[in-house]
């Protein structure tokens, strides 16, 4: 509700602060911080916190002379990612946080560390907070993986006793998810480690532990960028990671890597006649934005762009959805949006269609998997664009980022740190 007095705003918001259910928070030094939180937030988060020092308290004896001996042994594997993999492998305590910035190999150290443990015998269980991410660790080796919502929903049928339970992307975790997950976590004896970057997208729900977290138990921080290969786009990407979004941006255009326009249609149009020139394979590049209306513009125009230009030819299937009318061809680009456990689809995995008919289409999805639907009773939607949300954790070659005056610094990092060097 807009109040546009300023004196009853103001009356307004002392009303608020006056409640007896409102604490004002502090700095170290006594300082007002100028925040303030709910006693039930509070509350919530101290259990947290009690639960995961239980957990962390807690002596876990691994094989760490034999997993010593395995990390020492890697190859190509730096030294940087070997201590990494110490760190969370070789500890005895039962919280291990990993931090690193976007591109500096999380993701990668995850992967090791899942093989690594499996080969010694221990069950290693993968959780991501989006189907993206799960994708992600599916694709490059984790034979068991959920979301986070989907283990906790389903944690009465999952064996987990005496499990190393893996979170990647765990700065999108919310507090309530992390909560549930903490009481999992220590009833089945479980050790946890938590790999995120808190300057990257939170969760949508109340978030912020994974910082906390990472306050409190300590965490081993990767620094060097290995998604980007040139120094200057690495510099950028560093820029954008400490928040520095003027001087990664300048870094770019230096580069020739951004422009600058006066309408926003504008700037779409030249964003899609660039990505219409690019080498690059349908799948292998993406657009990004903030906005879904916005991606579902782009998606509307690149493909009106594909058939003018017989890249997209052939017979052309209509699908209306919620009153909407959309139209398919073999090689459109779609995105599925929800999970199907009888197809193996997740939600927001990509695919190219093959084939089209009046009641079946063929897929075949960016892991390789052949798929055929009915249309009708299956949700996906057209996938040349895509939110930031949606594709947090992944690495696709060629990216174009649509800014449009409602980032933030966190989606401007994320989206601005997608794209591999090839």
């Amino acid at each position: 509700k807009d109040i546009p007095d300023p004196t009853a705003r103001e009356q307004l918001v002392q009303q608020v602060l006056s409640s007896n259910r409102i604490l004002e928070l502090y700095h170290d030094d006594g300082e007002s911080s100028k925040y303030f939180t709910t006693i039930e937030v509070r509350n919530e988060e101290t259990r947290i916190i009690r639960i995961a020092n239980k957990i962390n308290d807690q002596v876990y004896y691994n094989d760490i002379y034999n997993l010593k001996s395995d990390i020492e042994g890697l190859a190509n594997v730096s030294e940087e990612q070997k201590q990494a993999l110490r760190h969370i492998l070789l500890s005895t305590s039962g919280v291990r946080v990993l931090r690193g910035r976007a591109g500096t190999g999380k993701s990668y150290v995850l992967i090791k560390a899942h093989k690594l443990a499996t080969n010694r015998g221990q069950k290693v269980i993968g959780l991501a907070p989006t189907h993206k991410a799960v994708s992600e660790l599916r694709s490059k080796g984790y034979t068991e993986v959920y979301t986070v919502k989907g283990f906790l929903y389903n944690r009465k049928k999952i064996f987990m006793q005496d499990s190393l339970i893996v979170v990647d992307e765990a700065g999108m975790v919310g507090t309530k998810a992390y909560a549930e997950l903490f009481r999992v976590v220590r009833n089945n004896n479980c050790q946890l480690i938590l790999a995120g970057d808190e300057k990257q997208l939170a969760s949508i729900e109340r978030g912020g532990m994974f910082e906390m977290l990472s306050n409190i138990f300590g965490s081993h921080v990767l620094v060097n960028i290995r998604r980007q290969s040139k120094n200057w786009s690495r510099e950028a990407a560093m820029e954008f990671a400490e928040s520095n979004i003027l001087s990664g941006i300048t870094l770019l255009r230096q580069n020739n890597c951004v422009r600058f326009d006066n309408t926003l249609q504008d700037s779409m149009s030249k964003l899609i006649y660039n990505w219409s020139l690019s080498k690059f394979k349908p799948h292998e590049k993406l657009v990004i934005t903030v906005r879904n209306k916005d991606v579902d513009i782009l998606n509307s125009s690149i493909r009106s762009l594909l058939k003018a230009n017989g890249t997209l030819k052939g017979t052309e299937y209509e699908r209306s959805i919620d009153g909407r009318k959309k139209s398919y061809m073999a090689g459109d680009r779609i995105v599925f949006q929800k999970s199907y456990k009888d197809l193996q689809i997740q939600n927001s995995e990509f695919a190219t269609l093959t084939s089209v008919s009046k009641n079946k289409f063929i897929a075949k999805t960016d892991t390789g998997k052949e798929v055929s639907f009915d249309p009708s009773e299956i949700q996906f939607k057209h996938g040349y664009a895509s939110t930031v949300y949606k594709v947090q954790g992944a690495s696709i070659k060629d990216v174009y980022v649509l800014h449009n005056g409602v980032s933030n610094i966190s989606s401007s990092y994320v989206a601005m740190t997608r794209y591999i060097e090839t």
